[in-house]
């Protein structure tokens, strides 16, 4: 733009641009064409239903299911039409409320403020989408890691633990052995050895 007109124009359309930046980390430059070829997320998912999956992720060590429920969170989550402080908010409610679900089934197990409560401050500090969805990466897998029983019996000992916070589901070997990446009949037997008790 050219004038004393042009600059105030080309002022208030950069302080525009401004509040995209949050989303567009990666580009040098950002403009009203490149905001353009952004769609819109017309996407929606059931938060309840996604830490839920989280959840049964953490309860049954599966890294690969882990990785895609936060690629889906990624491309979910990412909408231009909301604010960043809208989006920062949405995570934060997100973590806080997966931390409440595993203090509820597991009320036994140590999960620290300093692994949960720590990424309030560090989503609200976040400068880009990208670095919170690599900060919630990181703390999700590191969730998942504390919950990984490194002993001889890691198989048993995960599927005791989920059969004592879903007991009131419909449970059988033949799942469990699928869920756990084990033959049913060597579960059974597992199972029985730990436990002192069969299976049924």
């Amino acid at each position: 733009y050219t004038g004393l007109e042009g600059l105030l124009k080309s002022y208030y359309e950069a302080e525009e641009l401004c509040s995209y930046l949050f989303f567009i980390s990666d580009q040098l430059f950002i403009s009203k064409n490149c905001i353009e070829k952004i769609s819109l997320n017309t996407n929606s998912i059931n938060l309840q239903n996604l830490i839920d999956d989280i959840v049964f992720c953490i309860e049954t060590y599966n890294k690969d299911k882990l990785e895609k429920i936060i690629s889906l969170i990624k491309e979910n989550y990412f909408d231009i039409s909301k604010t960043e402080a809208e989006i920062k908010k949405q995570f934060i409610s997100c973590m806080v409320e997966l931390r409440n679900k595993l203090l509820a089934k597991y009320p036994e197990r140590e999960i620290s403020n300093g692994t949960t409560f720590e990424v309030i401050p560090k989503i609200l500090e976040a400068a880009s989408y990208s670095e919170i969805i690599e900060y919630l990466k990181s703390v999700l897998f590191d969730l998942l890691e504390n919950f990984n029983f490194n002993t001889s019996d890691s198989v048993i000992v995960k599927v005791i633990a989920y059969v004592k916070s879903n007991y009131d589901q419909d449970l059988k070997l033949e799942a469990l052995g699928d869920m756990f990446n084990c033959n049913s009949a060597y579960l059974g037997k597992k199972f029985k050895k730990y436990t002192g008790s069969q299976f049924n």
